[in-house]
């Protein structure tokens, strides 16, 4: 059996080296953490408060450079569609200036026909063609220059000369055939239109106009023109 001392209780002694260099750089070492945190967390939120926060933003920039060249696209279509309108209507204005002009020579040579034969005169004789074959319509106006204070009347006829194939002949015959036949009562101008209509293989050469008045002063004119189609017929002879 073991012996039991009595007295106090007896408790170790433990003795441990005093450090404090230890505890301050372990706290220099959280202070550095918490620095770097703060100065991170700075600046990601700066640079987030910068960033777009959503896509459209993200988009934005080039969307309207989009749009902007989409302008300048519109912008040069229609600047050159103003051009085109512009030399289209100063082509149409030409054209009736021209028109007017030629209108001003034709009512000066009726009502000023000081250096112009009088009497009865074809003018202004023009064709074109129609939808159906060998089908023309001819335009021509019949003036009364110098004396026109009386009205004229009577007949204008149109007669069309040219060649035809003969099957008779194994060639080609020429042949003149009238065409049209027209009243007339006019004081000043007389304007006519007729269709007329050439039989088959004919060729025409030329129109000659001829009008003829009644009355007390009977007059007669012919004017024979080119056939040309769209267009003032070339005068061959009065």
């Amino acid at each position: 059996m073991i012996a039991r001392v009595k007295g106090s209780p007896q408790h170790q002694l433990v003795i441990k080296a005093h450090r404090p260099d230890r505890f301050v750089r372990w706290l220099v070492a959280v202070l550095v953490v918490l620095l770097v945190v703060a100065c991170l967390s700075f600046t990601f939120g700066r640079i987030y408060q910068k960033a777009p926060n959503n896509p459209d933003q993200q988009a934005r920039p080039l969307r309207e450079a989009m749009d902007r060249e989409i302008g300048l696209r519109q912008q040069r279509m229609v600047e050159k569609l103003a051009i085109e309108n512009a030399r289209q209507r100063i082509g149409e204005l030409e054209e009736e200036i021209r028109q007017l002009n030629k209108g001003i020579a034709f009512y000066r040579g009726i009502m000023a026909p000081e250096t112009l034969v009088t009497g009865l005169q074809v003018q202004n004789l023009n064709i074109e063609p129609l939808e159906a074959v060998n089908n023309y319509r001819v335009r021509w106006v019949l003036v009364q220059v110098g004396n026109n204070e009386q009205l004229v009347q009577g007949d204008v006829k149109l007669r069309i000369s040219g060649a035809i194939e003969s099957i008779d002949h194994d060639g080609v015959t020429d042949i003149a055939e009238e065409v049209v036949t027209k009243k007339f009562k006019f004081r000043y101008f007389q304007d006519f239109v007729a269709d007329i209509v050439l039989p088959d293989g004919f060729q025409p050469a030329q129109i000659d106009a001829l009008a003829s008045s009644g009355g007390k002063n009977a007059q007669k004119t012919s004017r024979k023109f080119d056939w040309l189609i769209e267009g003032s017929l070339a005068d061959v002879a009065q």
